[in-house]
């Protein structure tokens, strides 16, 4: 029985490599055509989509980071109340300003 248990556990964790590696493969693609990455949305709305039924659902961890492009700096005018909010906000939820001004400007885009 503990076998079997631990033979389940590694083919789901090879499963999981495998969807892991199509969609670094799919986002590289996209990438490589210019091609936006397109944003996680909720698992209930892809169950919601007919076109979807019957499929196995997981959720894994992507890293799109690399898929984005070099970094760049950039030289950007804010009021300074606005700068220090923005600076205290971030520091108060673990992030850096830039990460933060660019979460908000992919939300702003979606």
């Amino acid at each position: 029985m503990q076998r079997e248990t631990r033979a389940t556990r590694l083919v789901q964790w090879v499963a999981r490599l495998r969807v892991v590696e199509a969609i670094e493969l799919h986002l590289e693609g996209l990438a490589e055509e210019g091609q936006d990455i397109p944003q996680p949305r909720p698992l209930a709305e892809r169950r919601a989509d007919p076109d979807l039924a019957g499929g196995v659902w997981a959720i894994v961890a992507v890293d799109v980071s690399r898929f984005e492009g070099r970094a760049e700096k950039v030289n950007i005018t804010l009021p300074g109340h606005l700068l220090a909010k923005i600076d205290r906000y971030a520091k108060a939820h673990g992030a850096t300003r830039s990460g933060f001004l660019a979460e908000a400007a992919r939300a702003a885009m979606r």
